[in-house]
């Protein structure tokens, strides 16, 4: 089972998990949840349709980064701008 870093309380994840809007966020903060419920990566793979991998690598993002990184409830990622006009050669 992966370990948890306490950056919030199984309460607190648990309410970002059922408030988040955005599906990514939503997911993430699912895995970390059931990670420091003490489920298996595995099981949380299972649960969020994921691969135990992913499971590690959320967890261990959470674990170094905070809850607001990384699309943890941090700032959305910019749109892409308007793409430069052609040069004809």
């Amino acid at each position: 089972m992966p370990q948890v870093a306490r950056h919030l309380t199984l309460r607190e994840l648990e309410r970002r998990y059922k408030k988040a809007k955005d599906p990514v966020e939503k997911t993430r903060f699912q895995a970390v949840y059931h990670a420091a419920k003490g489920l298996s990566a595995k099981e949380i793979a299972r649960i969020t349709l994921q691969t135990p991998r992913w499971v590690h690598a959320t967890v261990r993002r959470y674990n170094l980064l905070g809850p607001k990184p990384c699309g943890m409830g941090g700032t959305p990622t910019p749109e892409p701008g308007p793409s430069s006009p052609r040069r004809r050669p």
